[in-house]
């Protein structure tokens, strides 16, 4: 991640205002990276594979983050605690930076 620069940050989230898209299987676009970070609560995050088998769900905190989500890779969130508070940034290499801070991409 060292060589990967921050593009866009999503609001802060709680169990009330996660948007239900996260919950079910998807993935980032070519060439984006995705950081979840667990601000309180836990939840619990699988990868998954195309076919939609998940991958060792594991329950993830603020002081046990999630892994950085690669370019194409399927995941979801399975569940979280009443008092999750989630944030989720999106990075690029810096060559794509100016295309997606400014949305030049399809």
């Amino acid at each position: 991640m060292d060589d990967l620069v921050r593009y866009k940050t999503m609001p802060v989230w709680n169990a009330e205002t996660l948007p239900s898209a996260f919950q079910r299987m998807h993935n980032t676009q070519e060439g984006t990276w995705a950081q979840l970070k667990v601000l309180n609560g836990s939840l619990v995050f699988t990868f998954m594979t195309a076919e939609g088998l998940e991958i060792e769900p594991r329950t993830f905190t603020p002081s046990e983050p999630p892994p950085l989500i690669a370019p194409r890779q399927w995941h979801r969130i399975v569940s979280y605690s009443p008092d999750m508070e989630c944030q989720l940034s999106f990075y690029c290499t810096p060559e794509a930076y100016a295309a997606k801070s400014l949305r030049l991409e399809p």
